[in-house]
């Protein structure tokens, strides 16, 4: 198995889509199936954390939903799929950095998609898949060419609302997304942007929730950098 897994990452590696789809087979067949074969291919796809973090978040919290054997190859294809649209670059160097830094990214990022792929880094981050120590190396190596300086003076919005939810919970963002649907523009990107918001308002520290506002204003009032 592990001839057929180095095969696998060989293959993806050098953007050979028929050999792939070969080598991907061979390990498929030889695990009978075995849903393993999805963080092999998340961990390759994670050499790319920037053009596909975010997808392979959903996608393996979406068979996780689901995990039925029947279900594997067709979620391997959709990884493949995502894997062919970029060249890999090699596997990265793991680096001494994590969650903390993750923080100071968000606060410094300003673009939606940008947001997206950060919460969805962090949530595999903290997961439990078996390639943990891979996706961790990846990502960590991303981070390492991101901004994480700490803003001294960071300009805000007025974080009444989100603080309440912090504190209370409640249907705050539930009412934001009702307007995004109404408002029927871009309804998918921004409705992802404003979840990854909803997953940072619970891992950060009070004094930081008027950049939050400020960051929700922008997506509901702005059509660019989405």
């Amino acid at each position: 198995m592990t001839i057929f897994i180095s095969d696998l990452e060989d293959a993806c590696q050098h953007g050979d889509a028929t050999q792939v789809q070969h080598e991907a087979a061979r390990v498929y067949l030889a695990a009978d199936g075995s849903p393993a074969i999805l963080e092999i291919l998340a961990e390759l796809a994670l050499q790319n954390v920037e053009g596909n973090g975010g997808f392979i978040y959903h996608c393996l919290r979406a068979f996780a939903f689901k995990p039925e054997k029947e279900r594997v190859w067709s979620f391997v294809q959709c990884i493949l799929k995502t894997i062919k649209k970029q060249p890999l670059p090699p596997p990265n160097v793991g680096m001494n950095n994590g969650p903390k830094d993750m923080k100071l990214i968000f606060l410094n990022c300003e673009k939606p998609i940008d947001w997206v792929t950060i919460a969805a880094v962090w949530r595999l981050w903290e997961s439990e898949y078996r390639r943990l120590p891979g996706f961790k190396r990846e990502i960590s190596h991303w981070i390492s060419n991101q901004n994480t300086t700490k803003n001294k003076n960071p300009d805000g919005s007025n974080p009444d609302n989100i603080m309440r939810f912090k504190k209370n919970g409640g249907s705050y963002f539930v009412k934001v997304a009702e307007n995004i649907i109404k408002s029927n523009d871009q309804v998918v990107e921004r409705l992802s942007a404003l979840e990854a918001l909803r997953y940072f308002v619970k891992k950060m520290p009070i004094d930081c929730l008027p950049i939050f506002a400020k960051k929700i204003n922008f997506l509901m009032n702005n059509n660019e950098s989405r």
